[in-house]
């Protein structure tokens, strides 16, 4: 009975260590086969996600070279893809301004016809003056939206740029990624 109340606080303990324990036995296992793979005369290559590959050394260049295509070629698409959103966006901008311009006119047309007494065509320039509101609000809508699709374009152009110079300077093209601890207590292979 002495025994049980004093195991009672180290029941978060031990699963803390098992995890230590499984943690640093993934770890070892890791430097063995990295260790293995080296004597043996494989070369890793990294992708800019973050993946590894083992290969031959001519394999390896052949994975580089690949790679180096496959972001040139990414990069020009882009740069494509984020030129036509940018018309479309100075497009919508453009169709904003001509309904801003029409709602001026509509507000002040509504204020003459309020002095001139003219019900009918009161409520009907407050009609055309909702749909106008409503065709504003679905073009600002539609302008946040390119906004925030050329922004991820660019960003994934940014992280392509920086991808494609590692791998021509040579270096481990793994990205800064914030959100994993890489390299810290584990490896995420």
């Amino acid at each position: 009975m002495i025994v049980e109340g004093d195991l009672a606080g180290y029941y978060y303990l031990v699963p803390a260590l098992a995890g230590i324990l499984i943690i640093g036995i993934l770890r070892v296992r890791h430097m063995v086969l990295d260790h293995h793979r080296n004597r043996r005369g494989l070369r890793q290559f990294f992708t800019c996600h973050g993946k590894e590959r083992w290969g031959p050394p001519v394999r390896v260049k052949e994975w580089q070279h690949n790679a180096i295509r496959h972001l040139i070629s990414q990069r020009e698409t882009l740069d494509n893809d984020i030129w036509q959103l940018k018309n479309r966006r100075n497009n919508l901008a453009e169709m904003e301004k001509e309904e801003q311009k029409k709602l001026s006119d509509l507000t002040i047309s509504q204020i003459k016809s309020r002095e001139a007494k003219d019900l009918d065509k009161s409520l009907f320039i407050e009609f055309e003056i909702s749909r106008n509101l409503a065709k504003i609000g679905d073009l600002r809508n539609r302008l946040q939206q390119k906004d925030r699709i050329i922004s991820s374009m660019e960003q994934a152009k940014q992280l392509a740029n920086i991808c494609l110079r590692s791998y021509i300077k040579g270096e481990n093209p793994r990205l800064p990624v914030q959100k994993y601890l890489r390299g810290l207590f584990f490896d995420l292979r």
